[in-house]
């Protein structure tokens, strides 16, 4: 098998965990700050064997820099909360529809932080999102009952295009990994007087899926990826990496029974339209 068809696959497969993230999302019966707290505590344990394996850069190099870590673990704690918030309110399909929005959001914050302008194509991309959600959101002729999931969705997807773009200053001193595995640490962190103080009472099943959803659906999906990543073109990754939503949703249609109603499809065309054409404007 030659280095491009693994590199490939790589992609897809890391692509299909991160699309099942949703679903873990619905199976654990805890509340989203203990599915937080438990996916990155056993990622940040995975990514630290990755480092070791790989001689990866593991101490900060700055005191600033220590300081940005904490900012982005903060920022990856409230992405992840709104996401499985969303999920558990609405559907895996309302949550990762939203979510989706982060690459129209990017485009939008880049000028805040680097020397870009807007252009009329971002005014279209926006638009198809605006249509998507209001097309979702306000089924049946009133604000649905899936607003509130979409709301939360929309947040994560501003947090993580923060994240994003915060992380474009030190992808060039630090792996991918690296910063992943300090975010998910402070996240970590950022959950753990809460969850000990809510004393929830987790289920044996729900320590498995979150063994699981930390170590295969985030650390060896995000190592797949980075790997993927050193081989794969920008273009290709950004059309499979669209694929994440349809891959969360087929999950939950077969795993969960989740059903998909005409408007939902229909307002998701838009946002994923809006999505992939920010993706390729950006590669």
């Amino acid at each position: 098998m030659n280095s491009h068809r693994t590199a490939l696959i790589y992609l897809h497969v890391s692509v299909l965990l991160m699309g099942a993230s949703g679903v873990f999302g619905k199976l654990i019966s805890t509340s989203p700050f203990f599915i937080v707290f438990g996916r990155v505590m056993f990622a940040a344990m995975a990514l630290v064997i990755v480092m070791y394996c790989q001689r990866k850069v593991f101490k900060p190099q700055t005191l600033k820099d220590v300081f940005a870590f904490v900012i982005l673990g903060v920022l990856m704690a409230f992405h992840w909360f709104a996401f499985f918030h969303s999920i558990k309110i609405s559907s895996v399909a309302i949550g990762l529809l939203s979510f989706s929005t982060f690459t129209v959001m990017t485009m939008f914050l880049e000028p805040v932080f680097f020397k870009t302008r807007l252009n009329l194509m971002h005014i279209v991309m926006a638009l198809l999102c605006f249509v998507g959600i209001g097309i979702i959101v306000t089924a049946g002729g009133g604000l649905s009952v899936d607003g509130a999931g979409m709301f939360w969705g929309l947040l994560a997807a501003l947090s993580y295009a923060f994240m994003l773009l915060l992380n474009k200053s030190y992808v060039k001193r630090y792996s991918a990994i690296t910063l992943t595995f300090y975010q998910c640490f402070v996240a970590m962190l950022v959950f753990l007087p809460v969850v000990l103080w809510m004393q929830e009472t987790v289920l044996r099943i729900d320590w498995f899926y979150l063994f699981i959803h930390g170590v295969i659906c985030t650390a060896l999906a995000f190592t797949l990826y980075v790997a993927s990543a050193k081989v794969i073109s920008a273009q290709v990754i950004s059309v499979v990496t669209m694929l994440e939503v349809l891959y969360g949703v087929m999950l939950a249609y077969f795993l969960l029974g989740e059903a998909l109603r005409g408007e939902m499809i229909i307002g998701g065309i838009f946002i994923l339209s809006a999505s992939y054409l920010a993706l390729r404007s950006k590669n």
